[in-house]
């Protein structure tokens, strides 16, 4: 029997030429925001501009300090949760390559009691609450919320 592809599988298997105009096709609208964000200076905002400056790229993973290594480093909120494979595709390359790149990871048991009290609390927009409402409110606590989900 065989085993059927993913197209997650199919796309990563392609040369990068092809990947690079797949991912600018579907993140078209993203991609046009984003040109915003090389020249925004905002502190309180979003922003590629420290990336430039420092020739360093911060991959936040949520709920692992991101907010604030980014205002530490780049004095903003830096990209968001933008991935790697965004990154590559948006600069190109060729500035990546010759980045800095780094991530923080943290202990999944604290991220997951971590991601479990924010959405305990709501989160921080409709699309959390939402979210909480449904899957996490209903819970007294972290250990009601493993025994019974």
């Amino acid at each position: 029997m065989h085993k059927i592809l993913s197209s997650k599988f199919i796309f990563h298997s392609l040369p990068y030429f092809f990947k690079k105009i797949l991912f600018r096709h579907f993140k078209k609208s993203q991609f046009k925001r984003d040109v915003f964000l090389i020249n925004n200076i905002d502190k309180n905002d979003y922003s590629f501009k420290g990336f430039f400056k420092t020739r360093s790229v911060f991959i936040h993973i949520p709920k692992c300090a991101g907010i604030s290594v980014n205002k530490s480093i780049y004095g903003n909120l830096g990209g968001g949760h933008r991935n790697f494979l965004y990154y590559e595709f948006f600069f190109g390359k060729e500035f990546i390559d010759k980045c800095f790149t780094f991530t923080i990871v943290r202990n999944p048991y604290e991220r997951f009691l971590s991601a479990f009290n924010y959405l305990k609390n709501h989160g921080m927009n409709n699309s959390d609450k939402s979210f909480a409402i449904n899957h996490v409110t209903n819970y007294f606590d972290i250990n009601d919320f493993i025994l019974h989900e």
